[in-house]
């Protein structure tokens, strides 16, 4: 059993081991559900020779976290593990900075037929037979000392990643799909402007029970979403436990201009932060009701909602073929969609260009959609083993 690094020394020692290595497998255990940044608790390393935890809450370790991953990514060290994008936001909070490379075994699963966003242990149990036990995972990582049998759950996260990675960079060589993971990691996990925190525009998009777009009260919502965002990233708190949902809208649809009457409306919980930060929430309101409205989108006529469930089908028949996630790119191509009915695309290019694919979604569906908008194929219905199944041709 990896007994935790609590002392600078030891974590020296073990950078400069590390250091050596060619990649690190790296997984944390944080808590996120009181603060908007995840709180980190452990840290766990390992290379193909070793296995090390670190206690990043030990007075010696803390400050010295930041050298120890600026070495790694100074000497070109790629970092290995799964589903990486929280770990990553925690290496950036520490170090500004990304990893030299990263290789994510949740990204290259989705790219060989394991479906969208596979956990860890139910991916090592059927690529390399491994069955890992997930009972600590809502565990208490705050704990000091943390029980043997916790420690043992965290050493499982990172000791087995280099059996799996190995497995999987063989199947995505075999299929000609390693530079497709290449790319979609380095757009997915690498992007620095991607680790500043929700963007406060786009807030609003997360607020339960919201009004719809074309009214009044959308416009103020959209205003105090921004600006309950932006409180929670300063003051480090969740966004709904700063201000809850329906309190939100409860504002946007009152509209208060005095600090007496933002507190109050069709909500009873005491809610601290209306008070604390009152300025804040009568400026976004003033600031939004006095802006210029927003008109709403133009709705789909059923014939262009007909298109674009046909453009859908096509994308997801030639995905479920080629053993791909449909998150990997129907949630790039959806906002597109509009632009495309309106001003359907005479060639590839242009329809490239529209959808705003390139790289590797290009490659693999640039050819079928224009062969469909130019009238070449079309779906059909034909029976096969399970029934009948959609056909492209």
């Amino acid at each position: 059993m990896s007994t935790p690094i609590t002392q600078r020394t030891a974590l020296i020692a073990l950078a400069q081991r590390l250091s050596e290595a060619k990649e690190v497998a790296f997984d944390t255990e944080f808590h996120g559900e009181t603060t908007y940044w995840p709180k980190l608790m452990l840290i766990q390393l390992a290379t193909r020779d070793e296995v090390a935890v670190v206690d990043p809450l030990a007075h010696e370790v803390r400050p010295a976290l930041g050298g120890l991953f600026e070495m790694l990514r100074l000497k070109g060290v790629r970092i290995i593990g799964h589903a990486l994008e929280q770990d990553l936001l925690i290496y950036h909070r520490i170090t500004g900075a990304l990893p030299a490379g990263v290789f994510d075994t949740q990204i290259a699963a989705a790219f060989l037929g394991y479906g969208d966003r596979i956990g860890l242990g139910p991916l090592l149990e059927q690529r390399v037979g491994v069955n890992l036990d997930k009972l600590y995972t809502r565990a208490d990582w705050g704990r000091r000392p943390l029980p043997e049998a916790q420690l043992a759950y965290a050493v499982s996260d990172v000791a087995h990643l280099f059996e799996l990675t190995d497995a999987l960079r063989a199947d995505l060589e075999a299929r000609g799909r390693t530079a497709w993971v290449e790319e979609e990691t380095q757009a997915s996990l690498l992007n620095p402007a991607d680790y500043a925190g929700r963007a406060p525009e786009e807030a609003y998009r997360w607020v339960s029970r919201r009004p719809a777009d074309d009214t009044p009260e959308a416009k103020i919502l959209r205003a105090l979403a921004a600006e309950r965002e932006r409180v929670a990233q300063e003051i480090d708190e969740p966004p709904r436990r700063l201000v809850p949902d329906d309190v939100l809208v409860d504002l946007a649809r009152r509209a208060p201009d005095r600090p007496e009457d933002l507190v109050g409306g069709t909500h009873r919980r005491p809610t601290p932060a209306l008070t604390k930060h009152q300025d804040r929430w009568l400026t976004a309101i003033r600031d939004a009701a006095g802006a210029p409205d927003t008109p709403a989108p133009p709705r789909r006529s059923a014939e262009a909602e007909e298109a674009a469930n046909l453009l859908k089908l096509v994308i997801h028949h030639r995905l479920r073929h080629e053993d791909l996630a449909p998150r990997l790119v129907w949630p790039r191509v959806e906002p597109h969609l509009d632009v495309l009915l309106a001003a359907p695309p005479t060639d590839r290019a242009e329809l490239l260009q529209t959808l705003g694919m390139d790289g590797w979604r290009a490659e693999l569906l640039g050819d079928v959609l224009t062969d469909v908008l130019q009238g070449k194929i079309s779906p059909r219905l034909a029976a096969g083993q399970a029934g009948l199944q959609v056909e492209l041709g």
